[in-house]
């Protein structure tokens, strides 16, 4: 791997995940220009730093000799490269505290460093959240490479912490300083929310018609052999009727954060029902609307919704409980299911991504992939949506059984592949 030469240290830096001849680097140009700034600069070990957004930890790793440094983020994946790299760098691993981005950092904080993300919402929170967290002649530096900077980002930053002064492009990377001045305490437009009537989806909760379908055809082995001992079952007549409909909330990084995505609408009518006892994990659960639905149609399921942003977490949780109350779930921020133990599912449900911060491929989706048949009983299913053009069916042969196409759109298919 290429090794991050700085003013600060020379890094020897990985990504998450990490991948065998990762073509991709863990820092970029804009890293390099903000550290070379600071340098210049000049920097305090007493500086409190916060960092915005450190992708993979470049930042942090080169700063944490040299200051009181908090790192802030909505990747999980992130969370995880910044304790590798500091390790690997020979750093101690509590030298950098690790807030997610469901939660604000307290401050004060001397020095913000921030990595515009892709996200604007994401970025316009966290600004809000640094009201009253900045101590007196405060510096605020955003950078991005110029492809990935647009100028709202300089007008978020203008609107909620102080004029701002672009720098000269170097290396095709960008700086943006924002002077603080006093502003009214924001209200934060997020979490937002919108309204999604199942029965006009033809969801699995509404009874219709891809329902009654799937229930008379889908059953998975075992699915009704994992309640402890002495416990009892809910028959479908002792559970109140499911809602028709739902709020959703999404806080600021969840992907459609304004309504339901196209390819969940294309997936919601044709989830399996009638899977008894089924252990069903919801694999990139985003707000939860899949494993919400699911849940919803299989009263007696046992689910497991994980995402790798901690704001899908967050949103997945609240949600969950608006929806379903105390009925017990494991909803966590990981890596996949990489902790997941091995043949302990019997369902996993995935919408996959194609995207990681900027790059786009369908290596993540192949690492779910796997991760979903290491997870599944021999016979278990894996449930995803996606892109026609993206070609998943023919990556699912070389892994699963048998593989077929439950439902299609002119854009969307839904895919089961069996274990």
């Amino acid at each position: 791997m290429p090794i991050f030469a700085t003013p600060f240290a020379s890094l020897d830096l990985i990504r998450q995940p990490e991948r065998r001849d990762d073509p991709l680097q863990a820092f970029d140009a804009a890293d390099e220009y903000l550290l070379n700034h600071l340098h210049e600069q000049g920097l305090d070990r007493e500086t409190r730093v916060l960092l915005l957004n450190d992708g993979f930890g470049a930042l942090a790793c080169a700063l944490a000799p040299h200051a009181r440094v908090t790192s802030s983020g909505d990747s999980h994946l992130g969370c995880l490269a910044l304790g590798k790299n500091l390790a690997r760098n020979g750093l101690d691993t509590d030298s950098v505290r690790f807030v997610p981005a469901s939660a604000t950092p307290e401050g004060p904080f001397d020095l913000v460093l921030i990595r515009v993300p892709k996200t604007l919402a994401l970025l316009e929170e966290q600004l809000i959240r640094l009201h009253g967290r900045l101590a007196p002649g405060a510096r605020v530096i955003a950078a991005g490479m110029v492809k990935h900077l647009p100028r709202a980002a300089g007008d978020l930053l203008e609107q909620y912490i102080g004029p701002v002064q672009a720098s000269l492009a170097v290396k095709k990377a960008r700086l943006l300083f924002a002077t603080p001045e006093p502003r009214p305490a924001p209200v934060s437009p997020y979490p937002t929310r919108y309204r999604l009537d199942l029965g006009r989806l033809g969801s699995v909760t509404s009874g219709g018609e891809a329902s009654r379908n799937q229930a008379k055809k889908h059953s998975l082995p075992g699915a009704n052999e994992h309640l402890e001992p002495g416990s009892n079952a809910l028959s479908p007549s002792a559970v109140a009727s499911p809602p028709s409909e739902l709020e959703l909330v999404n806080h600021a990084n969840v992907f459609c954060r304004e309504g339901l995505d196209i390819g969940t609408r294309a997936f919601l009518p044709h989830l399996p029902t009638g899977l008894g006892t089924a252990r069903v994990a919801d694999l990139g659960c985003g707000n939860g609307v899949l494993g919400i639905a699911c849940a919803l149609a299989n009263p007696e399921a046992q689910l497991t919704l994980v995402d790798e942003s901690y704001m899908a977490v967050q949103s997945a949780t609240e949600n969950w409980q608006a929806a379903l109350g105390a009925r017990p779930v494991e909803i966590r921020a990981a890596d996949g299911l990489a902790g997941q133990p091995a043949e302990s599912l019997d369902l996993v449900l995935c919408n996959p991504p194609f995207h990681q911060q900027q790059v786009v491929g369908d290596f993540l989706a192949w690492r779910m992939f796997q991760q979903a048949r290491a997870a599944l009983v021999s016979g278990g299913e894996l449930w995803i949506v996606g892109n026609r053009h993206l070609g998943y069916h023919v990556k699912l042969k070389r892994l699963f059984r048998s593989v077929e196409q439950v439902a299609a759109t002119p854009k969307f298919v839904v895919l089961k592949a069996r274990k």
